[in-house]
């Protein structure tokens, strides 16, 4: 029995996945006053993107990891994901990974918003490689939570708090 458990867990773990999806946590910080994103991704799906726009290959989560995975990963994130909280378009601040099997966690931080009624989203992560690329955002306000589905050719939109 436990041979059959090795041999499935191997097999999942080598097969690819069929489907192509992250997920958007968004969470607004009253105290600190600031929204903190964290965003899962498949880890070869963020690799094949950055690798296809010229990174050299970042081997994420292994013992030799590219010097500037972080830097890499920051800067896509940067290009792929835009926040406006009434209005005005934030500025995150990349800080940090951690890989969870195969799946990436990316946190962002974007400081000085106090008092978010309008929050403005574009996710475009992935889409330019993946065709059916799903992004899902779950944003929290007060307690208060509201979601959004994004997919090729609806790739904004829009919460009121």
């Amino acid at each position: 029995m436990q041979l059959l458990l090795i041999q499935l867990a191997f097999f999942l773990t080598t097969v690819s996945h069929p489907f192509f999806i992250s997920i958007c946590q968004i969470h607004h910080n009253a105290e600190a006053k600031t929204l903190e994103m964290a965003v899962k991704i498949f880890a070869d799906d963020l690799e094949t993107a950055l690798e296809a726009q010229g990174t050299k290959a970042l081997r994420l989560g292994t013992s030799q990891e590219a010097p500037g995975a972080d830097a890499a990963i920051a800067a896509y994130l940067d290009r792929q994901i835009t926040i406006k909280v009434n209005g005005q378009e934030l500025k995150g601040k990349f800080i940090g990974k951690e890989l969870e099997m195969d799946v990436i966690w990316c946190y962002v931080e974007f400081p000085g918003v106090s008092d978010p009624r309008q929050i403005d989203i574009s996710n475009r992560l992935l889409m330019e490689q993946f065709s059916t690329q799903t992004n899902i955002v779950h944003i929290t306000v007060n307690h208060t939570r509201k979601s959004l589905l994004m997919q090729a050719g609806r790739t904004e939109d829009s919460v009121i708090f």
